[in-house]
């Protein structure tokens, strides 16, 4: 009876060993995908803001330009 008890203890063991282990990994890919996602949201709303300023005709490039344009002619003088 005890060397059965002693056979379970020891499966139950290392199958436990092999779930944690596996509950580790589907941890690490949950993390993964879910700052993939945030990611791709910041990206898509960095896009939505971008195309909205070109539809209102804003040119925020056009801003950092002359504003670099400025800063060359203040240092050529």
């Amino acid at each position: 009876m005890k060397e059965c008890i002693k056979v379970i203890t020891d499966g139950v063991k290392k199958n436990a060993k092999w779930l944690l282990l596996g509950m580790t990994a589907l941890a690490s890919l949950a993390i993964s995908r879910f700052e993939e996602k945030e990611q791709q949201e910041y990206i898509d709303h960095a896009v939505a803001e971008r195309m909205n300023a070109l539809m209102a005709g804003d040119n925020p490039d056009e801003e950092e330009e002359s504003e670099e344009d400025e800063e060359d002619s203040e240092e050529e003088s």
